[in-house]
């Protein structure tokens, strides 16, 4: 007859877990974004997980909704993981952005805006880095134009100068390899949200505040209308004001 392990009787609140606190906290996962491809109409969100929620990863979630594909964006890791996080306006957010097939993230380990596709049977390993190599700068909030894949809208916050950091908003031109400035990077300015619009992306809504409001009690919105760049030459906007006042 097989050896059966008698049970254990003990007080309530005092039996012994094989498991302990910092087990349990090891393996523990939030979602902390959903992320939808408007052009596949794939679901994606951003999970956080590992020791200290250190790590988020493009998690796709398949149709029936009972399983989760976990995309590693980033192969040359040496854990083969990417990190999704972004630490524009120090408490991060807008890290991700799905279109086309094709995920946007901004990596953790060097801030970079990187780019690949993504989704069921798409080709994993070409990555892309979509802005240069500069640990200085933070980038977070994308949009991409509707119409042009080429184009991304999106906050760029500079830390070259710890004592005088900006935030600016910025245009990304991947067919001519530029980054341009398109509301002025301030020092005492904040920007969230950009995003083309209109029936034919001809149109960018955005909006900012100014210190000392924060964005629940002092924030602007903007738009202007916008056209796809032929040529490397900048672009030039000219905000509208919607609604919203400053305090």
């Amino acid at each position: 007859m097989p050896h059966s392990r008698q049970p254990t009787i003990a007080p309530f609140g005092t039996w012994k877990s094989p498991l302990d606190s910092e087990a349990v906290y090891r393996k523990r996962s939030s979602v902390t974004e959903l992320l939808v491809d408007k052009i596949t109409g794939d679901v994606f969100h951003i999970e956080v997980s590992g020791f200290n929620c250190a790590r988020k990863a493009v998690v796709l979630l398949i149709p029936d909704f009972l399983h989760s594909t976990y995309f590693s964006l980033d192969p040359t890791r040496q854990d083969d993981a990417s990190n999704v996080r972004t630490k524009v306006h120090e408490y991060g957010g807008g890290a991700a952005r799905v279109h086309g097939g094709v995920a946007y993230w901004s990596e953790a380990k060097d801030g970079r805006i990187y780019r690949r596709k993504v989704g069921t049977g798409a080709d994993l390993r070409p990555i892309e880095a979509v802005t240069p190599d500069c640990h200085k700068h933070r980038f977070a909030d994308f949009d991409i134009h509707p119409f042009d894949n080429n184009l991304l809208i999106c906050i760029k916050e500079d830390h070259t100068d710890e004592t005088q950091v900006t935030n600016g908003l910025i245009l990304i031109n991947l067919k001519y390899a530029t980054m341009q400035e398109i509301r002025s990077a301030r020092i005492d300015g904040f920007y969230a949200f950009p995003r083309f619009g209109g029936i034919h992306g001809d149109k960018i809504a955005w909006i900012e505040w100014k210190h000392p409001d924060m964005p629940w009690n002092g924030t602007e919105l903007y738009y202007s209308a916008f056209s796809i760049p032929t040529s490397k030459q900048p672009i030039q906007l000219c905000p509208i004001k919607i609604a919203g006042k400053r305090s």
